[in-house]
């Protein structure tokens, strides 16, 4: 695994995201991608308003939302997977590579409706490690 990635599993795994999540309360928005604790009116308007997302993502291009409790916890892993990821997307791949973090977020919360915390962010955590190992800008 790599360096970076490893720190942010070590963070995981000490549940160091509870004191980190809670002091930035800013739920993650970007790159076609929502993070949010409920459903509201700007996210049936976000969802509504489809718009063509340009992208060679391997699923079908298009604006995704996660609504989970753990709004917070998840909005902070995907700022540490920006930061530790770049490099590894450019300004359109990063529709696909949040686009497939949000993706495995959901698919797992899904499968899994009793899921605690720590095993969510691990399940996104290694999609972003099989992203960073099968992508590199040259």
């Amino acid at each position: 695994m790599n360096p970076k990635l490893e720190k942010v599993e070590k963070l995981i795994e000490e549940e160091a995201y509870k004191i980190n999540a809670n002091t930035n309360s800013e739920f993650w928005g970007g790159a076609e991608v929502i993070i949010a604790p409920e459903e509201d009116e700007r996210i049936r308007n976000f969802l509504g308003g489809q718009n063509v997302v340009i992208s060679f993502q391997q699923f079908q291009p298009q604006r995704q939302v996660v609504i989970t409790k753990f709004a917070s916890e998840l909005s902070w892993l995907f700022y540490q997977l920006r930061d530790c990821c770049s490099g590894t997307y450019d300004y359109a791949s990063k529709y696909d590579f949040f686009g497939l973090l949000a993706f495995a977020a959901n698919k797992h919360l899904q499968e899994n409706p009793e899921i605690d915390c720590k095993a969510l962010l691990l399940a996104v955590l290694k999609q972003g490690e099989e992203w960073m190992n099968s992508h590199e800008l040259k």
